[in-house]
């Protein structure tokens, strides 16, 4: 099991439901990427991806976390908490 350290990741401002809104419209992890900045990512077996960032939701003001899956280039399921 690996242990993510989420204090050492940078925190980006961004109102989460447009980014929701983005990852639905375009789910491509190059162009999310772009607007998450600098984020965790971790391997797994199966040939895909798990990325974590921390965003501060501008719209309701509140600090979150998003978990991109992915595979390939694809996001292929997203969580923001």
């Amino acid at each position: 099991m690996a242990r993510i350290d989420g204090s050492s990741v940078p925190s980006q401002p961004i109102d989460a439901g447009e980014l929701q809104a983005a990852i639905k419209a375009t789910p491509s992890l190059r162009v999310i990427k772009r607007r998450l900045g600098e984020g965790i990512s971790y391997p797994r077996p199966d040939g895909a991806t798990t990325y974590m960032y921390k965003i501060h939701d501008t719209a309701s003001d509140a600090d979150r976390v998003v978990i991109l899956f992915a595979k390939r280039d694809a996001i292929v399921d997203y969580l923001i908490e």
